[in-house]
C-alpha cells in the first residue's frame, strides 16, 4: 500500500515536472517568436515570418507595403502560397521544405501578387527560426523587390538580343575586345580570318589574328583607346589567316564602358581585294609610264645606237616586272631558225644567249606554234605542262625555269620574233591587262629593229643616191628666187620617199603652205619687193624644219615640205609652229614691213586615202580650196575636212557658181565684192520682176536702218544684205519663178529654198559672213512661223528684220504676173495686221514714218 503511494507520487512529481518543463517551453517559445516578430517589424527590409506549412504568422510594415494589402492582419494567418504566382507555387513549397531542412535558403526569383492584382519581381533568402532545443519552429523569409532591376536585364537582353540580330547577318565584321581578348566576333569578322566564331571568342585575342610585323601598330591603338586617350580611330593592318595567309583589314572601333569596364567595340572590313587592284593599277600605270618612256628613247636612237639601247630597255622592263630574265630571239630563213640576240640576267641567274644560237623552231613545235600565230605564249608553272610540250618542258626545265611568258613581237603583220620574260626563283603570275602591255613592248621592240636594219639600208641607198644624183639636182632642181628645191625635185622626192614609206610602214606627211593674198603684196609694194619676202621666207622654213625633211617651192605662192618619218599628228605640230612663227614674222626690207597670212594643209601616210605619190598633192589642194572657202589662215588635215569633202552639191547652176567664186576669191576683196553684186543683176535674165524689186528693197531697207540711227558699217552691211537678199534664186528653176498663176506646195516649197542657197553661195567669201545672216533669215517670221529655220521673235537679227519689212511692203506694192500690186495705203493696212504676227511691229512702225515723209 505504501509502495503504491510512492509510486503515485512519484508519478505526480514527474507530471508535474513535465508540466513545468512544458510551460518553460512555451514560455521560451513564446518569448522567441516575440523577438523574432521585434525583429521584423523593426527591419527596414520586407520580412514575412511563416510557421512551417507556410501560412503568414507575422509581417513587418514594409512587406504590407510591398505586398499592397494596406494592413498587417489582412496578411497574417493568409498561406503565403497565394502570394506567389500559381505556376511557380509547386517550386516555392519545395524550397520551403529545402529551407526547414537545410536551415537557409538564398536569393531565388519569384513573380509576387500584389492585393491590387498586379505583380512584381522579387528576390527571396530564407532561414529557419529554432526552439532552444534546436527545432524547427517558423521559417524567417526575406524579400527583395527586383522588378526594377528585372525591366533592366529585360531591356539589355532586348538589346543584345537585336544587337547580334543586326551582327550576325551584318556584311561588315563587328567585334568586341575586352582585356585583350575577343568577348563577341560576329561571322563575318570571323570569316575574314578563316575561323568560325566559336573557335576565337573567348579564346583568341588580336595580336593572335594580325600580321607579326603589325602588332606593334595594332597594340599601340588597343593601348590609347583603352586608356581613354582616344576614343576612336580608323586604321589599316595585315591580319592572318586560319590558314597562314595574310588579310589586308580596315577597324574603325571606339572605346566603350560595358558592365563597368573598358571595352573595345569596332568594325572590320578585308580590304585584300581593294589593296590587290589598288597596287595592280599602280603597277599598270607605271608599266604604261615605262612604255611611253621607252617609245621616246627609241625614237631619237640613231641606228648604231639601237643595239646598245634594247639591252639597256630589256634590264630595264625585266627588273620592273621582277623576272629573272628577259630576251629576244630573231626568226630567221622563213621562221625556220632562230637566235637569241638580246638578253638581260638578274645577279646570279645564269646567262643562256650563246648556247641558244642557229636554233631549228620546229624542235619547239608547241611553243612557236601559238607563237607564229601571233598569240601570246603564257606558262605560269612550267611542272604542269603536258606531254604536248615535252621538248620545251626539258628546255626551261634545264634553265630552271618555274614560270614564263613569251609575246609575239609583229612588224607588218608578220611574226619576226619573239620577246620573253622568265621566273626562275619563284612562279610567277602575269594578269590578262600586264600581258596585253607586253604585247604593245614587244611590237615596240619589233618595229626599233627593223627600223635599225631600214636605216642602215637607207643610209646605203642615200649614199648612193646623194653622189649620182647631186650635181644633177643643183643645177636642174633649184629654183633661181629663193634657192629651194622646185616643183620638178618634188615629183621625184615624193616618188622615192612614198615607196620607201610603203615598204618600210613608216608614216610620211606633206605639208603644204599657200600664202593668203599675196598678190596684193606684189601689187602694192612691187615684184622685186614681193621676191625679198619669198626668199625672206624661204630661208626661214630652213631654220625652222628638221634636217632631213625637204622644202620646195611648188609654185610662185605654195611651198612643200615633205616629211619622212612624220605621221599626221607630228606633222601638225611642225605645220602649226611654222603657221605661228610666220604670222608674227616681220618681212621685207628698212623702208617696208609687212606680215603674212598663210593657210597650211597636211596630207599623211598612212592616216589619209593615199595610194600614189601624187595623191599627197591632189588632197593638200583639196584642203587648201576648202580653207580658203572658210577665210583661210589657218592650219588642217584631211581629217579636219573629210566631212566636208564628201558633200556634194546637187544643182548645177549652184556648183557653177560657186566655182566661179571660188576663183573669184584669189582676186582682191574689193572687186570680189563687185563682181557678185554684178553677178546678182544677172537674175534680171531669169526674172525681170526680181531685179526691179530688189531696187526698191534696197531703198525701204536703207531708209529705215538710217532711222534706227544704227552705225555706218551696219547700215552698209544692210544695204549690201538687201541687194544680194535674193541673191538664192539663180538656183530656183526657170519655170517656178516665171510661173504666171499660183505655185504649187512643191514649188513653194522649191522657192523656199533660196535664202539658204544664197548664204551658202556667200559663205565661201570672208568678207561677206556678217551679212549671210540677214540673207538667210529674212524670210523668218515674228511669230516662228517662217523659213528656213523657224526663228521667232528677236533671235532673228534686226538687219533681217529690217529687210523682211522693205521686202512685203514692196512685193506688196509691185504687179505680179499673178495679180495687180495694192496701193500705199492698202499696202500699210496690211502691213500693220502682219505687224507682231510675220513682222516685227517697231520695224512695221517706223517703215510707215518713212512712207509718211516720202510723196
Amino acid at each position: 500500500m505504501r509502495k503504491r503511494k510512492i509510486s503515485l507520487w512519484v508519478k505526480k512529481a514527474e507530471f508535474e515536472s513535465l508540466k513545468k518543463g512544458r510551460q518553460r517551453a512555451h514560455e521560451a517559445l513564446q518569448e522567441s517568436v516575440e523577438l523574432y516578430q521585434t525583429l521584423v517589424e523593426i527591419s527596414p527590409q520586407p520580412i514575412v515570418l511563416l510557421n512551417l506549412k507556410g501560412r503568414i504568422i507575422a509581417v513587418n510594415q514594409q512587406a504590407v507595403k510591398l505586398s499592397g494589402y494596406g494592413v498587417a492582419k489582412k496578411l497574417v494567418g493568409k498561406n503565403g502560397f497565394s502570394l506567389i504566382k500559381s505556376g511557380a507555387r509547386a517550386r516555392a513549397k519545395k524550397n520551403l521544405m529545402l529551407t526547414i531542412k537545410n536551415g537557409i535558403l538564398r536569393e531565388v526569383e519569384y513573380t509576387l501578387l500584389r492585393a491590387d492584382g498586379t505583380s512584381i519581381f522579387a528576390e527571396i533568402s530564407s532561414s529557419v527560426v529554432k526552439d532552444t532545443q534546436g527545432n524547427p519552429l517558423a521559417v524567417l523569409v526575406v524579400l527583395k523587390d527586383i522588378s526594377e532591376r528585372r525591366a533592366w536585364e529585360e531591356q539589355l537582353k532586348e538589346n543584345e538580343l537585336r544587337f547580334r540580330t543586326v551582327t550576325e547577318g551584318a556584311i561588315s565584321g563587328v567585334y568586341i575586345i575586352d582585356n585583350y581578348k575577343f568577348t563577341y566576333m560576329n561571322p563575318a569578322a570571323a570569316k575574314i580570318f578563316g575561323y568560325k566564331p566559336e573557335e576565337i571568342i573567348g579564346k583568341l585575342g588580336p595580336l593572335e589574328l594580325t600580321y607579326p610585323p603589325d602588332r606593334g601598330l595594332v597594340t599601340r591603338q588597343m593601348q590609347l583607346r583603352l586608356k581613354g586617350n582616344l576614343d576612336a580611330v580608323q586604321y589599316s593592318f595585315r591580319g592572318m589567316r586560319k590558314d597562314g595567309t595574310v588579310v589586308y583589314c580596315d577597324s574603325l572601333g571606339r572605346a566603350i564602358k560595358m558592365h563597368g569596364r573598358r571595352v573595345i567595340m569596332g568594325t572590320l572590313l578585308d580590304i585584300t581585294a581593294r589593296k590587290r587592284m589598288l597596287e595592280e593599277l599602280h603597277y599598270r600605270v607605271d608599266f604604261e609610264k615605262l612604255i611611253s618612256s621607252l617609245s621616246t628613247k627609241f625614237i631619237n636612237l640613231s641606228a648604231e645606237e639601237i643595239d646598245k639601247g634594247i639591252n639597256a630597255a630589256l634590264q630595264i622592263i625585266g627588273e620592273f616586272a621582277g623576272v629573272d630574265r628577259s630576251y629576244i630571239f630573231i626568226l630567221r630563213d622563213k621562221g625556220r631558225k632562230m637566235d637569241n640576240l638580246y638578253e638581260w640576267c638578274a645577279p646570279r641567274v645564269p646567262p643562256q644567249r650563246e648556247r641558244l644560237q642557229d636554233l631549228d623552231t620546229g624542235a619547239f613545235a608547241w611553243a612557236m606554234g601559238k607563237l607564229k600565230k601571233g598569240q601570246t605564249m603564257y606558262v605560269p608553272c612550267v611542272a604542269k605542262l603536258t606531254a604536248k610540250a615535252k621538248v620545251e618542258k626539258e628546255e626551261w626545265t634545264l634553265e630552271k625555269i618555274k614560270s614564263l611568258i613569251n609575246v609575239p613581237m609583229v612588224y607588218q603583220g608578220a611574226v619576226i620574233g619573239f620577246l620573253g620574260f622568265d621566273s626562275v626563283r619563284e612562279e610567277k603570275v602575269w594578269s590578262e591587262d600586264i600581258r596585253l602591255l607586253l604585247r604593245i613592248i614587244g611590237e615596240l621592240f619589233a618595229n626599233t629593229i627593223a627600223r635599225k636594219q631600214m636605216d642602215k639600208n637607207i643610209e646605203k641607198l642615200n649614199k648612193e643616191l646623194v653622189k649620182t644624183n647631186l650635181k644633177l639636182k643643183q643645177l636642174v632642181l633649184r629654183d633661181v628666187h629663193t634657192g629651194l628645191y622646185n616643183h620638178h625635185y618634188f615629183a621625184e622626192a615624193i616618188e622615192a620617199e612614198f615607196t620607201r614609206a610603203k615598204r618600210s610602214g613608216e608614216p610620211l606627211s606633206v605639208i603644204m603652205i599657200d600664202l593668203d593674198y599675196f598678190k596684193s603684196v606684189n601689187d602694192v609694194y612691187g615684184h622685186h619687193f614681193g621676191d625679198i619676202v619669198l626668199k625672206q621666207l624661204a630661208h626661214l622654213l630652213t631654220k625652222m624644219v628638221r634636217k632631213y625633211d625637204k622644202i620646195i617651192r611648188y609654185g610662185g605662192e605654195e611651198f612643200v615640205i615633205i616629211t619622212p618619218g612624220a605621221n599626221r599628228d607630228i606633222a601638225l605640230i611642225l605645220a602649226r609652229r611654222l603657221w605661228e612663227v610666220i604670222k608674227v614674222h616681220n618681212f621685207g626690207e628698212r623702208r617696208h614691213k609687212v606680215r603674212l597670212k598663210l593657210s597650211v594643209a597636211v596630207a599623211s601616210f598612212p592616216e589619209d586615202n593615199i595610194n600614189r605619190s601624187a595623191d599627197f598633192i591632189k588632197i593638200a589642194d583639196e584642203i587648201l580650196n576648202r580653207l580658203k572657202d572658210t577665210g583661210g589662215d589657218s592650219v588642217h588635215s584631211y581629217l579636219d575636212i573629210k566631212k566636208k569633202l564628201q558633200e556634194t552639191e546637187s544643182d548645177e547652176d549652184v556648183a557653177l557658181l560657186k566655182e566661179k567664186l571660188e576663183k573669184l576669191t584669189k582676186r582682191a576683196n574689193q572687186s570680189l565684192a563687185e563682181s557678185i553684186f554684178a553677178f546678182a543683176k544677172t537674175i534680171e535674165i531669169k526674172d525681170h520682176y526680181t531685179g526691179k524689186h530688189v531696187e526698191k528693197t534696197v531703198h525701204y531697207a536703207t531708209e529705215i536702218a538710217k532711222k534706227f540711227n544704227l552705225p555706218k558699217d551696219e547700215m552698209e552691211r544692210i544695204r549690201e544684205a538687201a541687194v544680194l537678199h535674193d541673191l538664192g534664186k539663180i538656183g530656183i528653176s526657170e519655170k517656178t519663178l516665171l510661173k504666171k498663176t499660183k505655185l504649187t506646195k512643191k514649188e513653194y516649197d522649191e522657192i523656199k529654198k533660196h535664202p539658204q542657197i544664197g548664204a551658202d553661195i556667200l559663205r565661201p567669201i570672208h568678207f561677206f559672213n556678217k551679212i549671210i545672216p540677214f540673207i538667210l533669215y529674212h524670210h523668218e517670221h515674228w511669230d516662228g512661223r517662217g523659213y528656213p529655220y523657224g526663228l521667232k521673235g528677236e533671235e532673228i537679227p534686226l538687219g533681217a528684220r529690217i529687210i523682211a519689212v522693205a521686202d512685203t511692203y514692196e512685193a506688196l506694192t509691185s504687179n505680179r504676173r499673178y495679180r495687180q500690186g495694192c496701193s500705199k495705203q492698202q499696202a500699210i493696212k496690211k502691213m500693220k495686221k502682219a505687224a507682231g504676227t510675220q513682222l516685227d511691229a517697231k520695224v512695221v512702225n517706223v517703215l510707215i514714218d518713212v512712207l509718211t515723209v516720202e510723196k
